[in-house]
């Protein structure tokens, strides 16, 4: 919510000289007489008549005034963009971060660094050495080049905190298999509903498009019940018997818990079709 723009025009002629009449007994208790032939109520009229103009010239802004004001805050008019634009452009661009002071400020004048396509950004706290670490994931499918980390870590510089020490570093990729075995509804094609379950599996842990559009989120465990319900959800299955999942060389049929500043990535899954006449159980250990 804005500022609400004062009226200094906001007091007429008859009140001013209302109010200073009041104030005479207080100042000169000898001045009874407050007529209009007196003089003394003639010079009151003046300087309200002035006091009055001062106050309606006070309250008009020119174009020059927001000009002059829109120069101050560093903003100029683009080509043929009408001052009634630039003026909402400011007002906009005075709503987003410049100062980084929390997290939420970090990982958000990352993703606006000049010159770079980030994905997505993610800032913690190293209380080893007292750091603020800004993970980066750029859009492409890899790590950040040295030259990327360099443009936002400069960047970053600009709109930190005097005392504030930051590093930019890479997220840790842990590529999450499962294993499943899973029974169809009758009628399901085998090799049809292989396939979906394979590339909802490739969606979910993308670093940047999976889990809910956005990127499987920093640091969060793969739970298997999660995966089993994801796995459920598929068009042609009807429920998983068993589900294990892998990772880093570590194979369990529970939940896969990963670094706080790690995110999942897809890796080779093996999908196995049982009988639909076969009972449902779930072997799945939760």
């Amino acid at each position: 919510m804005g500022l609400k723009v004062p009226k200094l025009d906001s007091v007429t002629f008859a009140q001013l000289v209302e109010e200073a009449i009041k104030r005479i007994p207080q100042y000169a208790p000898d001045w009874t007489d407050y007529n209009l032939h007196d003089s003394g109520i003639t010079l009151i009229e003046l300087f309200a008549w002035l006091a009055e103009m001062q106050s309606f010239y006070l309250d008009q802004l020119t174009e020059d005034h927001y000009r002059k004001f829109l120069e101050l805050l560093g903003i100029e008019l683009e080509p043929d963009e009408k001052l009634e634009d630039a003026i909402v452009r400011a007002q906009r661009d005075l709503k987003k971060p410049y100062r980084a002071v929390t997290f939420a400020d970090f990982e958000y004048l990352a993703k606006e660094t000049p010159d770079v396509k980030i994905a997505r950004t993610k800032a913690m706290w190293n209380k080893d050495n007292n750091t603020v670490e800004i993970i980066v994931v750029p859009e492409e499918h890899t790590n950040a080049t040295e030259e990327l980390r360099n443009k936002v870590c400069l960047y970053l510089d600009k709109h930190r905190l005097l005392t504030t020490l930051m590093e930019v570093i890479d997220p840790e990729y842990v590529l999450v298999s499962v294993q499943a075995v899973i029974r169809i509804k009758p009628l399901a094609s085998a090799t049809e509903v292989k396939k979906r379950v394979n590339d909802m599996l490739e969606i979910l842990f993308d670093p940047r498009r999976g889990y809910n559009g956005s990127g499987w989120p920093f640091g969060r465990t793969v739970y298997a019940s999660e995966i089993c319900t994801r796995i459920e959800d598929v068009e042609g299955v009807d429920c998983v018997q068993t589900l294990v999942l892998s990772a880093k060389g570590k194979v369990t049929s529970g939940n896969l818990e990963i670094g706080r500043n790690a995110l999942t990535d897809s890796g080779v899954h093996e999908i196995k079709i049982v009988d639909s006449q076969e009972p449902c159980r779930r072997q799945v250990i939760v």
